[in-house]
């Protein structure tokens, strides 16, 4: 199985759970697609959002060949998770919550130390923000 992913190309698949965040989910995502490291696919579930979410991410899905939405009822952000890990293609995969900003070598230092490493897993700190950034 991990060859088979490994063929794709795909470093890593990063899972975006969205409900009604419309006010900060563009943020997220232009920190997302804007990624020093290339060879992702994020992969976007909509959690039956009607606060105009549900049209960003059908947005950035047609301006991004990368990032696929997957549209559903509202079942919860671990809900949304577990949908979206039947479709990663990533030998690695990560979340990001909808209202996060990150910045753009993130993931890029994420994988190169799992790789250098060669481990399983990678974690990090954290910064709380308040408010939209500029």
């Amino acid at each position: 199985m991990m060859d088979e992913i490994c063929n794709k190309g795909i470093a890593l698949s990063i899972i975006v759970p969205v409900c009604n965040v419309a006010l900060y989910l563009e943020q997220c995502l232009e920190s997302l697609v804007n990624q020093i490291l290339k060879n992702i696919e994020i992969i976007i579930v909509d959690d039956g959002s009607n606060d105009g979410s549900e049209f960003i991410c059908d947005r950035y899905a047609v301006n991004y060949p990368f990032v696929n939405v997957i549209h559903q009822k509202n079942a919860g952000a671990s809900a949304d998770r577990k949908n979206a890990m039947r479709y990663i293609n990533g030998e690695y995969y990560g979340f990001c919550n909808s209202e996060d900003l990150v910045a753009l070598d993130f993931y890029e230092k994420l994988y190169n130390s799992t790789i250098a490493a060669n481990a399983d897993i990678a974690q990090c700190d954290y910064t709380v923000y308040y408010g939209i950034i500029k």
